[in-house]
């Protein structure tokens, strides 16, 4: 036999990972004959709520045991004498830490997650936190066992716990107990028997008989340091098992909470036994690290052979699995189960992953793949919920699973051996080992404690935007996330993921804030978008003489394609856009860095990575073709960086090719983004950074050839209206500027705070750009000052609505981006750039959503655009923006709607006599709505606070003249009638 035989025998890892699969079966079979038992014997409604307290249970006790339990498989084998300490004081702080947050749970979070059945009285919080003590101690017990080589003991202990709860509801329902409490009761109470038969074995037949062949004694600080590390990760590990049930009952139905239940009973069970395997691995790895390459084939094998015929089968037979439950469990959640049952393969290299870093005691790149699991799972079921119901909670689950997965194969699973730690580690590498899971902490708190002021939060829009809903620490936590990237960078060996992961932190809380407080798709504009798609996907194809944007089809066409392609619901579609294209705006800037400074330093690319996000406040980021067209432009930029770094400065052929239908898909997207990025390529032409002369020709033909044909139904229109806006300089000063310091007073304080942002954008440009001119030389620095010039004389070419210089800022990023990263900010540079950092953190909030009241969208306001859409015929609505722009927009046979001008305060006159207003001559029905939109803009903009109040007394004193045909809290339409001649 081999020296590594001799060390491992043969079998031990198979035999240990088989009596735990049997456990798991065991349960499996048990626990869902218990499921089924409470099915049957009672309600949906009772069973959901029962469900929910057992998850309420396991989450609260998670926070004692997820974790110490690692402790247990990763030391006991090898504590020697001190078996019976090590024990005793890790059920000690697993009590503690559960206690005080089943306090926690029950004083704050029972009411968010529809649990206060759980804090009705006295009684039960009581039996709560005895329920909470006793699955602690539970949970603990087999791994302990599995530690001290006891793994046949585990399947008896499992078996007696299903049958005695299995027995106990049955017992319970018969004797008329007919409350949740009766299945909760039940589950507690039969694991608090095996609680104290166990404990009593443990301590009289398995510590005593164990062989004394352990180290003597095993360093403090080292289990402290690993006991916290991997309790964050295993806690962080299990959210999704444990708060998606109640996140279930908070955002659909207790009914909703059982089918949900159900499936994840089923697949629960399946991935335990990956957890099963990984716990044999922790073990038998503790043991001997130098072996780990050789368990990790061994564990390959085992997955292979075992789970992934298990995830085919469950695929198959979901629906006769979720049959069993009666009712309409399997037609409610097969879909559901079917999306668990296909990532167990990722599952499970996920938890053999964690269980390597457990192995080898690093804890830092184990909570990345849990965070990033656990993020995605949540993120999107806060999303996706609402709108999709329980398929959408199989939707983000297996998304989650699939980026932990990825990322577990980049990090971990490579064939690197990493040196075991010694027990007793010197005083300096303590303070080391400390430093670098500092970042990691700073970074869990403030993604956490973001996360909790967001599901404690009340939506109270008013004209400082969202910041008032939620609570300052919230501002706090975008505040620490800077502060991360730069700790990190300090340490001795920063880690190139945690100097990225805070502003990719940044993107997912800030983007995903509004949708989880409003739950609908932000931006009224977007609506209007959508109306340029709809008549695609209706059959009507392309209407460029009533659509703006079927002149620039590329937009509607290629989500029409997508919409059709995956099935999504327009709001979906909407709301999922802004978060996808600011990542993809984020991801085009990092690859920009890197072609233009490819010797820039992790820290490098990642301030500059900041600088694009935290000043990125410009709104233009919804569901339009301008945000296409801003990632169209930004991969042109990266195409046409790439040649900035050759000595000739030159194209090759295929980048040249690329970059002409880069520019033909923005000229079919965008006007305006088409005209920036034509002036861009003549700058760097005339520049000598490009030495492509002929490709401006190519690029200024077809930029002109565009809006003279394709697009001349837009221009017949508008094109007098655009002649008086080019070059008008003084329009172009008073529309961007000063028109918009106004209204309200907190409507002037988000301007304010807009500009500073925005200068200090613009400040930090100049000054990477005076820091950087020792390399004025560079070609990077040439490509950067050059766009910066181009964009700056083409800024004031037309005023576009005041928006020119918001878009200037958004063009201007990436760009400031780059100078950041070729500045290199260091010592006191660094120090400056990183205070302005935090300052403008949780500015951002305010600048970014100061004008959220009118952004936001409401359900009832969509109902009203709904009932436009379906209960009107051709009509012509005044108001309510934008109620004649999403849907049937064609039938309605609206052109780009009338409402109240933006530049100027509104007029009564105007809601009072419709039919004054520039219509299409045709003999069609006029509407005049009022909605929540437009008593915010009125009071937001104009500061009449009282405008709208004003007009709805005086529509209601004419009931001849304005007929209600629909209204609810938040939108109210009328028909208008002329009567006596009036005009």
């Amino acid at each position: 036999m081999s020296a590594l035989a001799a060390r491992l025998p043969i079998g031990r890892l198979e035999r240990a990972s088989g009596l735990l699969m049997l456990t798991t079966l065991l349960n499996a079979a048990l626990g869902l004959g218990f499921w089924l038992a409470a099915a049957r014997l009672y309600d949906a409604t009772t069973v959901g709520l029962a469900a929910a307290a057992v998850s309420a249970l396991t989450l609260v006790a998670s926070f004692g045991w997820f974790g110490l339990q690692h402790v247990l498989l990763r030391y006991l084998p090898i504590a020697g004498s001190h078996r019976g300490t090590l024990i005793v004081r890790v059920y000690g702080c697993a009590l503690v830490i559960a206690l005080a947050t089943a306090a926690i749970f029950l004083a704050v979070l029972t009411g968010p997650f529809d649990a206060a059945l759980l804090s009705a009285d006295t009684a039960a919080v009581g039996a709560f936190t005895v329920a909470v003590v006793v699955w602690v101690v539970f949970s603990l017990q087999d791994p302990a066992l599995i530690a001290l080589g006891r793994e046949a003991w585990i399947p008896v202990e499992n078996a007696v716990f299903g049958l005695l709860k299995l027995v106990a509801i049955v017992v319970l329902a018969a004797a008329g107990a007919s409350s949740a409490w009766a299945i909760f009761g039940a589950w507690a109470a039969s694991a608090g028997v095996l609680v104290v038969v166990m404990s009593w074995l443990l301590v009289r037949r398995v510590l005593p008989t164990t062989g004394d062949n352990g180290v003597a004694a095993i360093g403090g600080r080292a289990i402290a340091r690993f006991a916290a590390g991997h309790h964050f990760v295993a806690v962080t590990a299990a959210l999704p098992d444990f708060l998606v049930p109640l996140l279930v009952l908070g955002l659909l139905t207790p009914d909703a909470t059982a089918h949900y239940y159900a499936a994840f009973t089923i697949s629960y069970a399946l991935r335990l036994l990956a957890a099963n395997i990984a716990s044999a691995l922790t073990v038998e790895g503790a043991r001997d690290e130098a072996a780990l390459d050789a368990l990790l084939r061994r564990v390959a094998r085992l997955v292979g052979v075992l789970l992934l015929p298990l995830a085919l089968g469950a695929t198959v037979v979901a629906g006769p699995l979720l049959g069993l439950f009666g009712g309409d469990y399997s037609s409610e959640a097969t879909v559901l189960l079917r999306y668990f049952a296909l990532s167990l393969p990722l599952s499970a290299v996920i938890v053999v992953g964690l269980a390597v870093e457990r192995v080898r005691q690093r804890s830092a790149r184990a909570f990345a793949i849990a965070f990033l699991a656990t993020a995605t799972t949540i993120g999107l079921d806060l999303w996706l919920l609402p709108a999709q119901g329980l398929a959408g909670a199989g939707v983000a689950w297996l998304a989650g699973q699939a980026l932990g997965m990825l990322l577990t194969v980049a990090i971990v699973l490579r064939p690197t051996r990493m040196p075991s730690l010694p027990w007793h580690t010197t005083r300096a590498q303590s303070r080391s080992s400390a430093a670098a899971l500092a970042p990691v902490v700073m970074l869990a708190v403030a993604v956490l404690l973001s996360a909790v002021c967001v599901l404690t939060a009340d939506l109270r829009l008013d004209d400082l935007g969202l910041v008032r809903s939620l609570h300052p620490l919230y501002l706090v936590a975008l505040a620490i996330l800077p502060l991360v990237t730069v700790i990190e960078a300090r340490c001795t060996s920063p880690r190139a993921w945690l100097l990225g992961a805070p502003v990719v932190a940044f993107v997912l809380i800030v983007w995903l804030t509004p949708l989880v407080l409003e739950g609908t798709p932000r931006f009224r504009t977007g609506f209007q978008s959508w109306g340029y798609v709809d008549p695609l996907l209706r059959g009507h194809g392309l209407q460029p003489e009533r659509f703006v944007y079927h002149n620039w089809p590329l937009f509607p066409h290629l989500f029409a394609a997508l919409t059709r392609v995956t099935g999504m619901r327009e709001t979906t579609v909407m709301a999922a856009f802004p978060l996808a294209v600011m990542l993809s705006w984020l991801a085009l800037t990092v690859a920009l860095i890197r072609t233009l400074a490819p010797r820039a330093q992790p820290l490098d690319v990642a301030l500059g990575a900041w600088a694009m996000v935290v000043f990125s406040w410009t709104n233009q980021d919804y569901f339009s073709p301008q945000a296409l067209g801003f990632v169209l432009f930004l991969a042109l930029v990266l195409v046409l960086a790439g040649a900035a770094g050759r000595p000739d400065a030159s194209l090759s052929p295929a980048r040249a090719a690329t970059a002409i239908v880069l520019y033909g898909a923005i000229v079919a997207t965008h006007a305006l983004t088409s005209m920036i990025a034509l002036a861009l390529i003549a700058a760097l032409v005339l520049s000598r950074s490009l030495r492509r002369p002929a490709l401006v020709v190519v690029f200024a033909l077809m930029f002109v050839i565009w809006q003279a044909d394709v697009a001349r139904p837009f221009f017949i229109d508008y094109g007098p209206r655009l002649r008086e806006t080019l070059l008008a300089a003084g329009d172009f000063v008073q529309v961007n500027t000063a028109s918009r310091v106004s209204g309200s007073a907190d409507h002037v304080t988000v301007t304010r705070v807009r500009i500073l942002v925005s200068l200090a954008a613009f400040a930090l440009a100049a000054g990477a750009a005076f820091v950087a001119r020792s390399r004025r030389r560079e070609p990077a620095w040439r490509f950067a000052m050059t766009y910066l010039v181009a964009l700056a004389l083409v800024t004031p070419v037309a005023t576009y609505g005041g928006e020119m210089l918001i878009r200037a800022l958004l063009f201007a990023l990436p760009m400031i981006a780059v100078l950041v990263a070729i500045a290199r900010p260091r010592g006191k540079l660094l120090v400056a750039y990183v205070v302005s950092l935090v300052a403008a953190a949780p500015a951002h909030l305010v600048a970014h959503y100061g004008n959220e009241a009118y952004d936001h969208v409401s359900a009832q306001e969509i109902e009203g655009f709904r009932f436009v859409a379906e209960q009107l015929a051709p009509a012509r609505i005044y108001g309510g923006y934008p109620a004649g722009a999403f849907v049937r927009s064609f039938e309605l046979q609206w052109r780009n709607g009338v409402t109240p001008n933006a530049t100027r305060p509104p007029r009564a006159a105007a809601f009072l006599n419709p039919q004054a207003q520039r219509w299409e001559r045709r003999p069609l029905a006029t509407y005049v709505a009022l909605g929540r939109g437009d008593i915010v803009a009125a009071r937001m903009f104009a500061d009449r606070p009282h405008f709208i109040a004003q007009v709805r007394a005086a529509i209601e004193r004419r009931p001849e003249e304005f007929i209600r045909v629909f209204g609810n809290s938040d939108i109210t339409i009328w028909r208008h009638r002329e009567t006596g001649g009036r005009r």
